[in-house]
């Protein structure tokens, strides 16, 4: 996911295929997480899953060659970076910390920190960043009060604490991801009423 961000942070979605894209990502994944698979069996898994049947071997050649291009372009969009810490791997290290959170904060707050990757905030900000406006969001999901503090402290080891100000810009970027979400569902149902009113229509004789 972190792949695809980064590479549609800078290209034009309408303009690439996006299940090229992912393919490359994926491909990518497994080799940085020593899980390395060969092409053929990544392309397989995707024809299956997409339904593709059997493909031709030109087609072949050319999903292969767009798929190798993307994978360079991501190479070079991260500077051959993969020391990458999640901010799954953030959330984690604060759980292990001694703290006064309750654990049933960090679900909730992995699932912000999952869904951040639908916005910019990843690209923008570190991932001990995202892991404690994560933490604020659940907490105040969950409507516990805790100080700035608390979730400062427990950020193990010597980090550079995150400012007030990127986490209340992370928090809006988060939040901005269910806004949008909303609007979408509002404007389908919207749209979904005029057409059932007007199949149910009863016909003037």
């Amino acid at each position: 996911m972190y792949y695809l961000q980064v590479y549609f942070a800078s290209k034009s979605f309408p303009q690439e295929d996006a299940k090229v894209v992912a393919l490359a990502s994926i491909f990518l994944s497994c080799k940085v997480n020593d899980v390395p698979k060969r092409y053929r069996d990544v392309a397989r898994a995707h024809c299956e899953l997409q339904k593709l049947g059997s493909m031709s071997e030109e087609d072949q050649m050319q999903l292969r060659e767009q798929v190798f291009q993307r994978e360079a372009a991501i190479l070079r969009l991260v500077d051959f970076n993969f020391d990458l810490t999640l901010p799954s791997k953030a959330l984690g290290d604060i759980k292990s910390r001694p703290r006064t959170l309750p654990d049933s904060v960090f679900p909730i707050a992995g699932s912000f920190a999952n869904d951040c990757f639908m916005s910019v905030a990843p690209l923008l900000f570190s991932s001990d960043v995202v892991a404690i406006a994560a933490v604020r969001l659940a907490c105040a999901y969950k409507k516990i009060n805790i100080k700035n503090q608390t979730c400062l402290d427990a950020l193990p080891g010597k980090r550079e604490p995150p400012t007030e100000k990127q986490l209340s810009r992370c928090r809006e970027l988060i939040l901005g991801i269910y806004k949008i979400q909303k609007s979408k569902q509002a404007a389908a149902k919207a749209a979904a009423k005029p057409a059932a009113q007007g199949a149910t229509a009863t016909p003037t004789p």
